[in-house]
C-alpha cells in the first residue's frame, strides 16, 4: 500500500476556487450624507396630508402629495451629481472649518 498524497484542494466542488484564495475587497470609505438626502420628506408628506384632511377635509385631493416623494429623491440625486453643487458644498465646508477653529466646536 502506498501512502496517500497530501491533498491540497485546487478547486472546491463545482469548479470554484477555495474560499481562502478569493480576494476580498476592503469596505468603501464612509461618505458623509447630504442633509437633503437624509431629510424625512415622506414624513413631511404624511403630516401635510393629515393637516389637509383634518383641517380642510381635503382627503381626496391631498393624496397627490405622496406622488411627489419619488420626484423629491430624483431631484436631490440630480442636484448631488452636479459638479457646481459639489464645488459650492466643498467651499461652504472650508469656510465653516475656518470659522470654527476653537476646540469647543464653535462655542465662543
Amino acid at each position: 500500500m502506498s501512502a496517500p498524497a497530501a491533498s491540497v484542494p485546487t478547486a472546491a466542488p463545482g469548479g470554484f476556487p477555495p474560499p481562502a484564495s478569493v480576494p476580498i475587497a476592503p469596505p468603501p470609505a464612509p461618505r458623509p450624507k447630504d442633509p437633503l438626502q437624509t431629510f424625512p420628506y415622506p414624513l413631511l408628506c404624511a403630516v401635510i396630508f393629515l393637516l389637509a384632511g383634518f383641517c380642510f377635509g381635503w382627503w381626496h385631493p391631498a393624496w397627490v402629495i405622496f406622488l411627489t416623494i419619488p420626484f423629491y429623491y430624483w431631484a436631490v440625486n440630480t442636484l448631488e451629481a452636479d459638479p457646481a453643487y459639489q464645488a459650492w458644498l466643498a467651499e461652504r465646508q472650508d469656510v465653516a472649518t475656518k470659522n470654527d477653529s476653537s476646540s469647543e466646536g464653535g462655542a465662543r
